[in-house]
């Protein structure tokens, strides 16, 4: 079985690794951007079965990528997670009204994501992942407080 794909889009790249490690470990196949850029070419190409996306982003914001993406035939059907520090209930209701499915605020716990990304992701992943060895510790020192 091929494992589903999920990618990560945010500036910080200990952000991306962090979850790229934990989803990795639990058999999904992780893609990474830093910027909007970067993440519209990898989803024309490998169209992701999910997409983790942060608001605040160099160029085009995550949520005006996050718009194109919803209005966009080809991959309107992909759903999407904000992950964000913009905390705020206003910022919580433009994120979904422009189409993301869920809406996580930073500083999160790998819990928190992966209790969102659960129902997004109903098909398991792959039986065996491959590990990234030299982060691997990053979420095992990480508290869970969701």
């Amino acid at each position: 079985m091929v494992g589903r794909s999920i990618l990560i889009v945010d500036d910080e790249a200990p952000i991306r690794e962090m979850i790229a490690v934990a989803l990795e470990m639990a058999g999904y196949d992780c893609l990474e951007a830093e910027n909007s850029q970067q993440a519209h070419a990898i989803i024309v190409d490998r169209k992701p079965d999910l997409i983790l996306l942060d608001w605040m982003l160099p160029g085009t914001s995550g949520i005006e990528l996050a718009r194109r993406l919803k209005r966009d035939e080809l991959t309107g059907d992909i759903p999407i997670i904000m992950l964000t520090a913009k905390g705020e209930e206003d910022n919580k209701i433009q994120g979904l009204e422009v189409g993301a499915d869920d809406y996580i605020t930073k500083p999160f716990s790998p819990v928190s994501w992966w209790r969102a990304s659960k129902p997004c992701c109903a098909v398991p992943a792959r039986p065996m992942a491959r590990h990234r060895s030299k982060s691997a510790a990053c979420c095992s020192t990480r508290s869970a407080t969701a």
